[in-house]
């Protein structure tokens, strides 16, 4: 019974030990990527993109959808229209859209 308690205790703190470590791999990443992409020159089609991803990830974790982003300096505003992301370029006008069904 003793080793059975022993082994299950074992188990478990391997289990939370994963966890924090994952946990902690994720968070070290994206603020990599955040840092990375502050610093390199995208095109304007990938930060679009970025945003529109942004954009659609926030949707599916039910948070709140960030209504501007700035990368570089460039502000881009993020709209939701009849089931799509809109993603628009305020310096040019230059937009980008994907469609959202919600389920």
């Amino acid at each position: 019974m003793l080793k059975f308690r022993l082994k299950a205790f074992i188990m478990l703190e391997s289990i939370i030990s994963l966890a924090i470590l994952s946990l902690g791999v994720f968070s070290l990443t994206s603020t990599y990527w955040s840092s990375y992409r502050a610093t390199k020159k995208f095109s304007e089609q990938e930060n679009l993109a970025f945003c529109l991803r942004s954009a659609a990830m926030a949707r599916q974790k039910q948070t709140q959808i960030p209504r501007q982003i700035t990368i570089n300096s460039v502000i881009y505003e993020i709209s939701l229209d009849r089931g799509k992301i809109k993603a628009i370029n305020l310096s040019n006008q230059h937009q980008m859209e994907i469609n959202w069904n919600e389920k």
